[in-house]
C-alpha cells in the first residue's frame, strides 16, 4: 500500500512538473509596430480617411464599417509612405494585416477598434 501511494505521489508531482511550459511571448510586450504582434484582421482595398493621430504621433486611417452607425476601424500606419497621402481627411485605399493595439491608445468612442498596420498597399 505504501509503495502504491509513493508511486501515485511521484506520478502526480512528475506530471505537474513536466506539464509546466514557458508561456508564449505576449504580443503586447512587443513594440507597437512590431510585425510579430498578433494579427487581428486582414483587410484588402478598404476605403478610409487619413488623419494625424496626435496621441501616438502617427498618420492613421479611419475606416467606417458599412451598415453600422458608429463602428470604425482606426488603423495606425507603421512605416514609410508617400507624403502626398499625408493630408487630413484624404480618401485612401488600404490593405494589410491589422495588428492588435493592446488598448494603447484607448478607443475614444464605443464602436471604435484600434489597430496598427504596416500597409501592403496604401493609395
Amino acid at each position: 500500500m505504501k509503495s502504491i501511494r509513493l508511486l501515485f505521489t511521484s506520478l502526480l508531482i512528475g506530471t505537474t512538473f513536466f506539464s509546466c511550459t514557458k508561456s508564449k511571448t505576449n504580443s503586447c510586450n512587443l513594440d507597437a509596430c512590431d510585425q510579430n504582434r498578433k494579427t487581428m484582421l486582414t483587410i484588402s482595398n478598404e476605403s478610409g480617411r487619413m488623419f494625424y493621430y496626435d496621441e501616438v504621433k502617427k498618420w492613421s486611417v479611419n475606416i467606417h464599417t458599412p451598415g453600422t452607425i458608429d463602428e470604425i476601424k482606426t488603423c495606425i500606419i507603421c512605416g514609410v509612405f508617400p507624403d502626398s497621402l499625408k493630408v487630413e481627411n484624404k480618401l485612401v485605399v488600404l490593405s494589410g494585416a491589422l495588428k492588435e493595439s493592446c488598448d494603447q491608445p484607448k478607443a475614444l468612442i464605443g464602436g471604435q477598434q484600434i489597430f496598427y498596420v504596416k500597409p501592403t498597399s496604401l493609395r
